[in-house]
């Protein structure tokens, strides 16, 4: 839903500028070039910080002596990985997209 809100405010916004400019690639270049930069190191910086968040996970439940703070740690990786994952997915998705939306804002 927030994605097709996107599209219909960027078809809104390049069918309201004045015809001086008919070329849109002048606008979408740079947001392509800047995700060309942001996406790889932003996936590095999840990379790396959700291994090491799991690890201290895993060391708290490897250390717990307590059965009901062995169960909160192991409620807290489960929820770690489960997240972990979903970001890793939604990063990708747009890394994969990116392609088709600038495309779409070029055709109109």
């Amino acid at each position: 839903m927030l994605f097709q809100l996107c599209v219909k405010i960027l078809n809104l916004l390049i069918e309201n500028t004045p015809d001086v400019a008919e070329d849109t690639s002048d606008v979408v270049d740079p947001l392509y070039k800047a995700l060309d930069i942001i996406l790889p190191v932003a996936l590095g910086v999840i990379l790396l910080s959700g291994t090491l968040y799991a690890v201290a996970i895993g060391v708290q439940y490897s250390r717990a002596e307590d059965s009901s703070a062995r169960a909160g740690a192991k409620k807290k990786l489960i929820n770690a990985i489960v997240g972990f994952g979903i970001v890793l997915t939604l990063i990708s998705v747009l890394y994969a997209i990116r392609g088709p939306i600038v495309n779409l804002i070029n055709n109109k």
